[in-house]
């Protein structure tokens, strides 16, 4: 060849890319996180509620009107992550908020 002359440029070689890392699985706590605290009411109600009484008897019990005792206890199913009177207390049980 020559002097000074590069080779002619053939067709580049395709970049290989390399294949990215797969991240990690997102590390499980073991333990489920302590709930939001439950109002002083909230477990008053929760307590009542373990005990068998219906919203209606525990409306009559604070003296209160029966939504606002509904409202309390969409408050403690969405706190306790429950669907259900008895998952309430079941989770307020397991979390030692009952006895």
């Amino acid at each position: 060849g020559q002097p000074g002359h590069a080779p002619p440029a053939g067709p580049l070689p395709p970049v290989r890319q390399g294949a990215p890392e797969p991240l990690p699985p997102f590390e499980q706590p073991l333990a489920p996180p302590p709930p939001e605290q439950l109002t002083e009411r909230e477990r008053e109600v929760l307590r009542l509620f373990a005990a068998g009484m219906t919203s209606q008897e525990i409306a009559q019990h604070f003296v209160v009107s029966i939504n606002t005792v509904k409202t309390q206890l969409k408050s403690i199913y969405s706190k306790l992550d429950a669907h259900s009177r008895s998952e309430a207390v079941a989770r307020a049980r397991a979390l030692g908020l009952l006895p």
